[in-house]
């Protein structure tokens, strides 16, 4: 079903474009959402292992300074 509707400027469009157009936009948001949440998460993971890789290092020195390695 097509509903014609008349717009500010004088141009006719149908609802469903302008749905179809809502739609589109709110897909492309999300999908930038959804591309912010990926690289905020591979950060995330970055920092954890550097820090877990700092904290290894700093046992092994704490095992070789009491002469246990």
């Amino acid at each position: 079903m097509y509903v014609q509707q008349q717009s500010n400027d004088g141009s006719e469009r149908t609802m469903l474009r302008g749905f179809q157009e809502m739609f589109a936009q709110e897909r492309a948001e999300g999908r930038a959402e959804e591309q912010k949440n990926t690289e905020r998460e591979r950060l995330r993971a970055e920092k954890a292992e550097k820090e877990l890789a700092e904290w290894k290092a700093r046992y092994e020195l704490v095992l070789r300074e009491a002469g246990m390695r």
